[in-house]
């Protein structure tokens, strides 16, 4: 859950149908509830199959977590990522009881990354980690059971658990963003991520292919002289790119971001001889848990709790 996890807080649906469990090798029964009622559940809609799926949230949790956090990382940072899984998906189901997204067909959240937060069937695990799967689910099995009843709130209530890949030094705020002032997502440190191979990237684009990815812009029209497409920048003081002005209009640097699918809004825009030379800085929207910050960390021996109080500020971690 990267790009879209904050945005897709605020969408919502919902029709009620058989709930159904995973079992391994992909198939599905309906869940007996004479045998589930006592049963902690949440409902994911399968978005290759265009259905909801019941499960328990244990099994919900590290289906989630593989999916979003490489299994190399430190039991710690695997633990961090289980309880803002957890939490994001009780977020997405105060969100969804108060208004429904119809798309989801009474589901409590999206199985897809850019929606909500990812998560992979057993089998959907063993075709991603191959030979590796056995030691690779035991793992992050084990980090998930350590805090399965574990969730965050901020005044009483599950937190939007915003989290992405890596950062540019320093997190960015829900309000620089999103335009959203969130008490517990603001800007922290997290210096380690410069270390990351993923911190920076170099994109490199002919005039016509700048072009034609600006196109996505509405309103945004493009002048014969490419030296003057690129105007002015309003960065913030982490270099996120807040504006940006190009072929005159005045545009989110997110948007600009979006359209030439950059990995982040931390970038720089230089002319070449041939076209446009583009440096970002992070990987992903930059709001909430940095993964590789959370990892330097546990790293360095911090536990799960002392991850998330670092990267969401004021909340109170109890069971669920």
């Amino acid at each position: 859950m990267r790009i879209y996890l904050f945005l897709a807080a605020l969408t919502a649906a919902a029709l009620i149908l058989t709930p159904a469990i995973a079992l391994p090798g992909g198939v599905d029964k309906p869940v007996d509830e004479s045998q589930t009622e006592l049963e902690n559940t949440v409902t994911v809609f399968l978005s290759n199959q265009n259905m909801p799926l019941k499960l328990p949230m244990t099994e919900y949790l590290v289906g989630a977590v593989s999916a979003e956090m490489p299994a190399s990382y430190h039991p710690q940072a695997l633990m961090a990522q289980a309880v803002a899984c957890h939490t994001y998906a009780l977020y997405r189901r105060s969100v969804e009881n108060k208004s429904p997204t119809t798309s989801l067909l009474g589901a409590d959240l999206s199985d897809d990354a850019q929606v909500h937060q990812g998560y992979l069937s057993e089998e959907g695990r063993k075709e991603k980690w191959g030979e590796s799967f056995e030691a690779n689910e035991a793992k992050v099995r084990a980090a998930v059971e350590e805090v399965c009843t574990k969730i965050m709130t901020y005044q009483g209530s599950p937190i939007c658990a915003a989290f992405f890949a890596v950062s540019a030094g320093q997190t960015e705020s829900a309000l620089t963003v999103f335009g959203d002032d969130i008490p517990y997502l603001q800007s922290v440190p997290s210096d380690a991520d410069q270390l990351s191979p993923d911190c920076e990237q170099t994109v490199t684009l002919s005039e016509t292919e700048f072009a034609e990815s600006i196109q996505k812009l509405n309103g945004v029209s493009l002048s014969d002289n490419a030296d003057e497409w690129i105007g002015d920048q309003k960065t913030a003081g982490s270099g996120f790119v807040e504006e940006i002005t190009v072929g005159g209009k005045t545009i989110p640097g997110v948007s600009f971001r979006k359209a030439l699918s950059l990995r982040s809004a931390v970038f720089t825009v230089s002319r070449t001889e041939s076209g446009f030379r583009i440096q970002t800085k992070g990987y992903g929207h930059l709001v909430g848990m940095s993964q590789y910050g959370a990892n330097a960390m546990a790293a360095d021996g911090a536990d799960w709790k002392q991850i998330l109080t670092h990267y969401y500020k004021g909340v109170t971690i109890s069971d669920e």
